[in-house]
């Protein structure tokens, strides 16, 4: 029986092949294993940096949550409890009541949208004239401590003598009669009530509630058809 003698070249050629061979395996069995653990790690830390910045913030606001409660406890003022929906009548009479020492103002209901956890939201447009930025700041606290839960999202506030305006935002509604006190508030505010409205998918319900509200204004002598007015 002969053997094969390899020649040196062959011989070299078969180590260089088992040398690929090994590091094709490496590369496959452990480089980029290795690599797919280092990704899954950087994301796992990455998302526990992120939970960890989520809860920060959290604890944070939490925090000015328990001062600013705190804070209206040592002023003694009182949590106001969200009213049930529909509460366009009881709004109504409590928004004329705050705004009646003005010079003139103007009301417009919106109509009512169908928030998250059960709330439902109002929005409400006004202005108003007074004689002083004193009596402005006093009806926009009167406003959001009122009794009925609301935000006020913009506003502005015009010194009508100086033309001089210092605005939160761009929105601008008309002032009606309110122009011709030394001082004019256009505001807006979402006000918060508890409840479903009936037949949401239709439309039907917030409809109605506006209805409501310019019923009301007309029972008060006041004739417009989403708005109310007083001079």
């Amino acid at each position: 029986m002969m053997g094969y003698t390899f020649s040196r070249r062959e011989k070299a050629l078969l180590v260089v092949l088992a040398l690929l061979a090994v590091a094709g395996i490496w590369y496959q069995f452990v480089f980029v294993g290795t690599q797919d653990t280092i990704s899954r790690l950087n994301t796992q830390i990455a998302d526990v940096q992120d939970q960890k910045a989520t809860d920060a913030a959290r604890v944070m606001q939490t925090r000015r949550m328990s001062e600013e409660i705190e804070r209206c406890k040592a002023a003694g003022i009182a949590p106001a409890e969200i009213p049930s929906y529909d509460n366009v009548q009881a709004l109504m009479a409590r928004l004329n009541g705050t705004l009646a020492p003005t010079t003139g103002y103007n009301l417009k209901f919106e109509d009512v949208a169908a928030g998250s956890a059960g709330i439902v939201t109002r929005g409400v447009e006004l202005s108003y004239g007074c004689g002083s930025y004193q009596e402005a700041r006093v009806i926009l606290n009167s406003l959001t401590r009122g009794g009925f839960p609301c935000s006020i999202d913009d506003f502005t506030l015009t010194d009508n003598g100086a033309k001089v305006s210092a605005s939160t935002a761009t929105r601008n509604v008309g002032s009606g009669s309110a122009n011709a006190a030394p001082y004019s508030v256009s505001a807006h505010l979402t006000f918060y009530e508890k409840g479903t409205l009936p037949d949401s998918g239709s439309g039907s319900g917030s409809s109605s509630s506006t209805s409501s509200a310019t019923g009301l204004a007309e029972g008060m002598g006041m004739v417009s058809p989403n708005s109310t007015t007083k001079s």
